[in-house]
């Protein structure tokens, strides 16, 4: 468990980057309309910590505007942005429990993805980690636990090793 202090050092860590990023897009010119969020000119190359930083502050419910553009990135060509998506869901989750479910359904549906096989393999090692953020205060533990049991037989030994952690943290 996170201390005060940390938890302080952190969140302090966390709106710094938030408004550098928000700066930085801003003088890019690639704030949206329709959301108000400042979106990467190109999705591919988009600062991740920037994407769940203004969830803490969203008292607007800003982000649920861009929910569908942000979790398409599960289904970009590359899968550095499925990657650091699913690691910063769990931080997301944490931040907007109304979204949980939601989340997680989406995280689940890692398959349905355009990815290669052995693509979709790696980026569920990562879900695993979104996941552990936000496993215990979840409501779908059930269907998180199938999907993380389901990963000790996966050709990614990474992914294999993220499910034997979750299993062993939580079940």
């Amino acid at each position: 468990m996170l201390k005060r202090s940390q938890v302080d050092s952190n969140l302090i860590i966390l709106l710094i980057v938030g408004f550098i990023s928000k700066s930085i897009f801003f003088i890019l010119g690639a704030e949206s309309s329709q959301t108000g969020f400042h979106l990467p000119i190109s999705e591919a190359w988009q600062d991740y910590s920037y994407a769940y930083v203004p969830t803490i502050q969203d008292t607007e419910s800003k982000f649920e505007k861009m929910f569908d553009k942000f979790y398409n990135l599960l289904n970009d060509e590359s899968v550095i942005p499925a990657s650091h998506l699913a690691i910063n869901s769990g931080k997301i989750a944490r931040a907007k429990l109304q979204l949980q479910t939601k989340i997680t359904d989406k995280l689940l549906n890692i398959d349905n993805t355009n990815h290669s096989q052995e693509h979709k393999e790696l980026i569920k090692g990562y879900i695993i980690e979104g996941f552990s953020e936000y496993f215990e205060e979840s409501k779908d533990k059930e269907k998180i636990i199938e999907f993380v049991r389901k990963q000790l037989k996966s050709k990614s030994p990474r992914t294999r090793r993220q499910a034997e952690q979750f299993l062993r943290k939580f079940y």
